[in-house]
Formats: C-alpha cells, sequence, structure tokens
C-alpha cells in the first residue's frame, strides 16, 4: 500500500536561556537558580493533561484582547530520553468572521458572491482557523529544532512566548507574585498599554531573592556556518569572483547615422555612445583569509542576483570543481528531510 509522506525541514536553536534567574538591573546578566527543560516540558504535561483544545491558551484573552491567540495541539515526551514534540497552534483571526477567501475565477470589483468569510463555525461546530508549528525539544542537548512541513509554519517567538505565559500564569513551580501597570502607547497616545510583570521569590536568609523565568534561543546555522568555513578555509587553492559591469559601447555608425539620431532620434535611433551589461569571472590563486570569507558570505548570502554575481572556492587546484558561496549550506545545519504519514 503506497503512503503519501510529506517532507520536512528541521531548523536547529540552541537554548540560550531556560529556568529561573535572578532578577537583576541588567537583563543581559544571567544568574541561573533552578529550573531546565526536563522539569519545564514535564510541568506542562501535567497542565495541559484532560484539557480541551480551547483551554490550552495560557493567557486570559481578556486581559489582551488584540493579542494573537496561540494553543497547544499536543505534547509527546520520550520517557527514555526526556526528548519532547510540542505541537503550538498560531490562530488566523478570531472569531468576529475578519478572515477572508476569495473564490478562483472572481471578479474583480464589488462581487461579495465571490467572497467567503470564515465565521466562528462550520456545519454547526465551532472552529478554530490557524496554523500548527512543530518542534522537537532536546533537554540533553540544550537544543530546540523547528520542523516545517508544507501544510505547516514556523514561529519560534511564538513558541517562547507561549512556554513564558504558561510558566507565568499556570506552572507548579512556587510561589509567584505579579504586578501590573499602564503606560502611554508610543504608537497611539489614545491607546494605553499594560504591562504585566511576575517574579517568583527564591531561597532563604541572604540567599532570598527574586527570580523571573526567561526562555531564549538562537539559531545554530551561523555559528556552524562558521566551523564548516574554517575547515573550507584550509583547503582553498583558488578564489573565483563573478560580478556584472557596464560596458560602454562607441558609436561606430557613420556620421550620416550619427547626425540623423541626433535631428530624428525617432528614424535613426538615439545618439551617442551604448552602454550594456557585461558579465565578469576572475579567478584569483589562493584564498581570503578567515575575516574576510565571513564577510563575504555575510554580503553574498542576501544577494538578490543570484544569475551570475557570485563568489566561489576551488579546493582542487584550478580545474577542480567550484563551491560557490551562496549554496554554501552545511549539511550539519539544513539537515535531511524527514517523511511523516499526512495529517
Amino acid at each position: 500500500m503506497l503512503i503519501d509522506m510529506d517532507n520536512g525541514l528541521v531548523t536547529f536553536f540552541e537554548v540560550e536561556a531556560c529556568g529561573f534567574y535572578r532578577l537583576k538591573q541588567d537583563a543581559r546578566e544571567l544568574d541561573h537558580k533552578f529550573g531546565d527543560m526536563t522539569a519545564l516540558v514535564k510541568d506542562l504535561e501535567r497542565w495541559l493533561t484532560g484539557k480541551k483544545f480551547e483551554q490550552t491558551l495560557p493567557w486570559r484573552v481578556e486581559d489582551f484582547p488584540l493579542r494573537v491567540k496561540t494553543y497547544c495541539r499536543g505534547l509527546a515526551i520520550d520517557p527514555d530520553t526526556n526528548d519532547a514534540v510540542i505541537v503550538i497552534y498560531r490562530s488566523v483571526g478570531d472569531n468576529s468572521g475578519n478572515i477572508h477567501g476569495i473564490k478562483v475565477g472572481s471578479a474583480v470589483g464589488p462581487d461579495e458572491k465571490g467572497t467567503i468569510v470564515a465565521g466562528s463555525s462550520e456545519d454547526g461546530e465551532e472552529i478554530i482557523w490557524g496554523q500548527p508549528c512543530y518542534y522537537w525539544i532536546i533537554p540533553e542537548k540544550n537544543k530546540i529544532a523547528s520542523i516545517r512541513f508544507p501544510h505547516s509554519s514556523s514561529d519560534t517567538p511564538k513558541l517562547s512566548s507561549y512556554i513564558k505565559d504558561f510558566v507565568n500564569n499556570h506552572s507548579s513551580f512556587g510561589e509567584r507574585n505579579k504586578s501590573e501597570s499602564v503606560r502611554e502607547n508610543p504608537a497611539d497616545p489614545t491607546r494605553k498599554i499594560k504591562i504585566t510583570r511576575t517574579n517568583f521569590p527564591y531561597g532563604e536568609g541572604k540567599d532570598k531573592c527574586n527570580c523571573i523565568f526567561k526562555f531564549s534561543a538562537k539559531e545554530l546555522r551561523l555559528k556552524t556556518l562558521k566551523e564548516d568555513l574554517d575547515q573550507l578555509h584550509e583547503r582553498i587553492t583558488h578564489t573565483i569572483i563573478r560580478d556584472s559591469i557596464t560596458a560602454t559601447i562607441p558609436d561606430t555608425r557613420t556620421p550620416f547615422f550619427q547626425i540623423g539620431s541626433q535631428i530624428l532620434p525617432s528614424v535613426f535611433g538615439p545618439s551617442g555612445k551604448f552602454e550594456k551589461a557585461k558579465h565578469v569571472e576572475v579567478i584569483v590563486d589562493g584564498s581570503p583569509s578567515r575575516k574576510e570569507l565571513y564577510k563575504l558570505y555575510e554580503q553574498q548570502a542576501g544577494e538578490e542576483n543570484k544569475d551570475w554575481r557570485n563568489i566561489g572556492f576551488k579546493t582542487e587546484g584550478a580545474n577542480g570543481p567550484t563551491t560557490w558561496i551562496q549554496d554554501y549550506v552545511p549539511e550539519s545545519v539544513n539537515s535531511s528531510a524527514i517523511a511523516v504519514p499526512p495529517h
């Protein structure tokens, strides 16, 4: 029997902070007191047990009515490794029917028959519209990974926000104190911004302090890429530079046509010299320095015109194959596609 499979792209993140940290004036100073990913995931599993999907929103809608709602579709933990897979569900719109779709073939103009409004129900059953986001949590390696399928999305800041809201509002990590304040919205002075702060008392005596929960992760791509570029640098024998320049072409037509262009350009064509784009490739013996190699990658990674402009390297002499820096993605970062049954 044939089973349709989805391909997923995995992106790894290094967890820079996860747990409770002493509250300091400089938020960049991390003084970890307690809590880790394993305890966090198990406590989240405890809270999710027995809940209906709509009950997994970790904050009160009335407190933040304009905030995009994020739910949890499921959480599974491996009892041997403590690895976990969590599916968060980022809602699109709300129950007021502010999501619209247009039927293919609809005429341009006020044709309301071609517009479909996604309301709060479908065949009498209430629907929460949105997109799933899949994440793999790896406590032993201090990493998380987003897994993106054709039918899903990826929103790591939303995952981070979901975890923080759960810890601050529903976790069993001890006593917590909340304080609220209101400040003016700089973008709209007529509206106010409500700020809620949550801290967790910790310790006794001289060690007593207030902690706040932090969860942040940084994509591993650049760090791993630099390690791979270091290895590539040692083997480079030649550097190839491709660029596009503008070449000036002189007007070699007879004086009759040159004068005619000045009087009647619509008939004889434009006068003066012509400019034409020209592709240039230069091969240089040797390699740039490591610092120059990183800078070249940063510049070329955002290059819009990838048809010609590029930087390449040869590691097997002038006649060997070329590694183009725009196409250089280490295998350790861009993992192989994974196959799962269709959803």
